[in-house]
């Protein structure tokens, strides 16, 4: 980069035309190419384990100390989940009490209602207070316009 500015301040400073340099601009192509190949080796030499987003050191079962991955679940044991939740709000129970019994938290929770209340499995007005539910619809026909 300096034999760049070199020569550019001397072609200014004797009113010579500046002129491209090919051998300049291959020297300073190389001094590039050969630093990132060197950071690289650095990296590959002290990282060899870590992956590319968190640098956290990767285990296999292989390693012995490693932890296994647990099997993906099929849709038929997801869908098993909605079920029970389902069963316990027809049984009466809160939110609350279905995490806590579930051990699952709140919002997951939430988010079994709001799937089972699409499907029709699960009655709103078995979860969600009248209040709620007309504030709900009031802001929904503002907003498309139909109030």
């Amino acid at each position: 980069m300096i034999a760049r500015a070199a020569h550019l301040t001397t072609a200014i400073l004797q009113g010579d035309p500046v002129t491209r340099r090919p051998e300049l601009d291959r020297t300073i192509t190389d001094r590039r190419i050969a630093m990132l190949e060197r950071v690289r080796a650095t990296l590959l030499e002290r990282y060899p384990e870590t992956t590319r987003k968190s640098g956290r050191r990767r285990r296999s079962a292989k390693d012995g100390d490693g932890v296994e991955k647990k099997p993906r679940r099929t849709k038929a044991e997801i869908g098993q989940t909605y079920n029970k939740t389902y069963a316990l709000v027809q049984d009466g129970r809160t939110v609350e009490e279905i995490a806590k019994e579930r051990g699952l938290s709140q919002t997951t929770i939430e988010g079994h209602f709001t799937k089972g209340i699409a499907e029709g499995k699960v009655d709103i007005e078995g979860v969600m207070p009248a209040t709620t539910r007309d504030v709900m619809r009031r802001m929904d026909a503002r907003a498309s316009g139909r109030d």
